[in-house]
C-alpha cells in the first residue's frame, strides 16, 4: 500500500505540475493578447490626437487634462513607456515625433534608456529616422506624416473662402470697403477679422459677417490653427489671400498657404 501510495502521488505531483505549466503559458497568453489590446487602443488614441491637433501627446499621464482623451488612463499600465522628441528637423518640415513603446512586463527599462537605441541606425529618438526594437508592440507618430495632407486641407478650406469674394468681382469688383469704412487701394492688405470689424478671437468667434457685401463666417475669417487669413487687394479684379500654419518649414518658419484657381 505505501508503494501504491508513492506512485499515486507521484503520478498526482506530475499532473498538476503540468497543470501548473500549462495554467502558467495560458496566463501569459492571455496576458501577451491583453497587453497588445491596450498597445493598440492606445494607439489609436495618440493617433487620433496627432491627426485632430497636428501635435504628439506630450505624456500619457496628461490625458485627463485632454477632453475627449479620459479614457486612456484605463489603458496605460507600467509597462507602457512613451517618449517625445520636438523640433526634429527634416528634408521638408521640422516635425515633432512621439513614441510608445509596450514593454516585457518583468523586463521594464527606463524611458531614456530604450529611446536611446535606433534599430534604423540612427543615434536616438531624436534623429530623422528613428525605429524602436522591433521585438516589441509600439507606435510611432511623426507630424511629418501629415504635414502635406494638413496643409492641403487649409488650402481647400481658403478656396471657399476665396470663391464667395470672388462672386463679388462680377458684382462690381473685388470688396474693398472694410467694416470701419476704409476703402483699400491697390497694394492695401488686411486682416479679414478686422475688416468685417469683428475684435475677438477664433476661440470666441460665432455667426455670420459682410464684407462690402460677401457674406463670410468664421470659418473664413480665420486658419484651421486659429491665425487670421490675411485679404490682399490687387485692384477691382484681382485679390489673395494668406494663411499663416502651425506647420514648421525645415528653417522653423511657419508655413504660408495662397489658394490659387
Amino acid at each position: 500500500m505505501p508503494y501504491l501510495f508513492a506512485v499515486g502521488f507521484i503520478i498526482y505531483a506530475v499532473v498538476m505540475a503540468q497543470l501548473a505549466d500549462e495554467y502558467d503559458a495560458l496566463a501569459d497568453e492571455i496576458r501577451d493578447e491583453t497587453d497588445a489590446i491596450r498597445a493598440t487602443l492606445l494607439a489609436e488614441y495618440l493617433v487620433f490626437y496627432m491627426n485632430e491637433s497636428m501635435a504628439v501627446m506630450p505624456a500619457l499621464s496628461t490625458n485627463d487634462a485632454v477632453g475627449g482623451y479620459e479614457g486612456m488612463r484605463h489603458l496605460v499600465k507600467p509597462n507602457h513607456g512613451y517618449a517625445v522628441s520636438n523640433n526634429i528637423v527634416g528634408e521638408r518640415y521640422t516635425f515633432n515625433r512621439g513614441v510608445m513603446l509596450s514593454q516585457d512586463p518583468f523586463l521594464i527599462e527606463a524611458v531614456g534608456t530604450w529611446s536611446a537605441r535606433n534599430f534604423c541606425g540612427g543615434t536616438d529618438i531624436t534623429s530623422v529616422q528613428y525605429c524602436p526594437d522591433p521585438d516589441l508592440p509600439y507606435v510611432v507618430m511623426e507630424t511629418d506624416d501629415i504635414s502635406d495632407t494638413w496643409r492641403i486641407l487649409e488650402i481647400s478650406k481658403m478656396l471657399t473662402t476665396f470663391d464667395i469674394l470672388a462672386k463679388s468681382i462680377s458684382k462690381g469688383g473685388a470688396p474693398n470697403e472694410t467694416d470701419d469704412g476704409t476703402t483699400l487701394t491697390d497694394g492695401d492688405s488686411v486682416n479679414l477679422p478686422a475688416a468685417v470689424g469683428f475684435l475677438g478671437t477664433a476661440n470666441t468667434c460665432s455667426g455670420t459677417f459682410n464684407f462690402d457685401g460677401a457674406t463670410l463666417d468664421c470659418r473664413d475669417l480665420y486658419t484651421r490653427d486659429g491665425n487670421a487669413i490675411v485679404y490682399n487687394y490687387s485692384g477691382t479684379e484681382a485679390f489673395e489671400l494668406l494663411g499663416e500654419t502651425i506647420l514648421l518649414d525645415n528653417t522653423g518658419a511657419n508655413v504660408l498657404v495662397v489658394p490659387v484657381f
